[in-house]
């Protein structure tokens, strides 16, 4: 039987994810279809946890947290294979992250060492397109004509496994 491992993604506004959507538009391909997540950042990956108990550690924590705006003001790569647009890491977004991990931040198994605080290494980002190099290269100067930067909300956290691609759990986040 396979691992089940599970993914939190910070969750946006529909105003957000419209502005995604246009983005892609620009870049998507028949040959790249866009991502069947809503736009998203991804806060945490988890491995050989207990699923009801990382839900009830993840619905504890949305208690304390509030929808964080940010503001979404570059563009990004991830070796040539990965084309995003990042926002500034304000405070309030570090915050959500630390907080998220303050549990279960030793699970994160083969998958999710990035996400995590002691790796010290988490890129806050939205995937507007995975492919190779030359796609990469050919779609860059048209986002990098279209994008302006702009202010984008977290509404809510979701929990996905991510092998079937279920949504365990949405959690709607308190207004600020």
């Amino acid at each position: 039987m396979e691992e089940k491992y599970y993914y939190l993604m910070a969750l946006f506004d529909e105003k957000t994810n419209n502005y995604f959507h246009l983005l892609k538009s620009y870049i998507d391909l028949p040959a790249n279809p866009s991502s069947i997540f809503l736009p998203h950042l991804t806060l945490g990956a988890y491995m050989k946890v207990d699923e009801d108990e990382l839900c009830h550690w993840i619905e504890g924590q949305c208690k304390k947290l509030h929808q964080v705006v940010l503001n979404f003001n570059h563009l990004g790569l991830f070796a040539l294979k990965v084309l995003f647009i990042a926002p500034q890491p304000s405070t309030e977004l570090v915050q959500m992250h630390q907080l998220i991990h303050e549990r279960y931040d030793n699970d994160y198994g083969e998958i999710g060492y990035n996400y995590t605080i002691q790796s010290n290494n988490w890129v806050p980002h939205v995937t507007l397109l995975m492919d190779d190099k030359e796609k990469i290269l050919n779609a860059l100067p048209i986002l990098n004509e279209k994008f302006t930067p702009f202010k984008g909300n977290i509404v809510s956290l979701a929990l996905y496994e991510y092998h079937t691609l279920r949504e365990i759990k949405k959690y709607d986040l308190r207004l600020i």
